[in-house]
Order: structure tokens, then sequence, then C-alpha cells
């Protein structure tokens, strides 16, 4: 069991766990990789959950013109916007830069999926006047928070169209 003390401010991981182990074996730290890769994993209802949410934007997608490709991927994108946990005031940009910031990534009306902290949704207006944008509460309501978070990360993660600081397409 590892334990990463993280219930104060001061400790923060903001990273993958294997920026905090190292081997001077490389077997020994690929198998530890390996271990985790194929052992730890959410739980089979969080991977339903997240996949019918992919299906259904993947529909919306499709009814608008979108494609999505032979592997099952694309029709939409997502974004990560995160506002809360960062202590660097220069993070926190506005919906507007927001935009400006990630506006050639996207095609025009494409439906943009936002994962967030931010309560406040008028936030992203500026990102509303361009595309058609959806969150998690769009598709789950009154459902655990718990659940909430890994649903919505784990779906971005299906589609493989996760954008934070950088953007991968596979259409």
């Amino acid at each position: 069991m590892i334990h990463f003390h993280t219930d104060t401010p001061e400790y923060r991981i903001l990273n993958h766990f294997y920026g905090f182990f190292h081997f001077t074996n490389p077997k020994i730290d690929n198998y530890y990789k390996r271990f985790v890769r194929d052992y730890l994993r959410y739980k089979d209802e969080i991977f339903c959950a997240a996949g019918k949410i992919v299906n259904a934007l993947q529909k919306e997608s499709e009814e608008k013109g979108f494609d999505v490709d032979e592997e099952g991927g694309g029709g939409f994108s997502c974004l990560h916007v995160r506002r809360g946990d960062f202590q660097y005031k220069e993070t926190k940009i506005s919906g507007k830069e927001w935009y400006e910031n990630s506006k050639e990534l996207f095609h025009p009306n494409e439906i943009l999926y936002i994962a967030t902290d931010e309560r406040d949704k008028s936030f992203f207006e500026p990102i509303k006047e361009h595309h058609d944008i959806r969150f998690l509460d769009d598709y789950m309501d009154g459902e655990d928070i718990f659940l909430h978070f890994h649903v919505s990360h784990t779906y971005c993660e299906i589609n493989q169209f996760f954008t934070y600081f950088y953007r991968s397409r596979r259409h």
C-alpha cells in the first residue's frame, strides 16, 4: 500500500506516480510501472458510465455532421479547465483567454466537453459563443461526486480527446 499525504496545502500531487519513484535497476523500474498499469484501475461502473457518455456525445456529434473514426474515436473534443487547485495567479485565466488560447485546436461548432471544477458555468460563455459545450452535469444528475470526477476523467481518456496543455487528435 502506498499512501501519499495530501491533506494539507504544502503536499500536492499533480503528477503521475512514476515521477516520485525511481529505481536504479531498469527491470525493477519497469516491473512496478507495468504493475500499476495492469492492476490498478477504475471500477467497471466508472468505465460503463463513461462509455455511455462518450456514446451520447458521439451520437450528438454525428447528428451535427462530425465523424467518428473506425476505432470509435472522435466526433467531439474535451477540455480540462482547472480553476480551483492552482496556487499561482497567472494560471487562473479568464474564459475569454481559454477560448483565445485554444480556438485553433477545434473545428467550428464542434461539441466540447469541459471537465472542470469551476462552479459558475457563465465563465465558459466566450467558448459557448463558438461551440456547443457540455459538462458532466448534463449527463449525470445526483450521483456521487467521487464517481463524477472519475467518470469525467475516464471518458476523456476513452475518447483520447483530452486537452490540457496539449492536444492529441485521432481524425
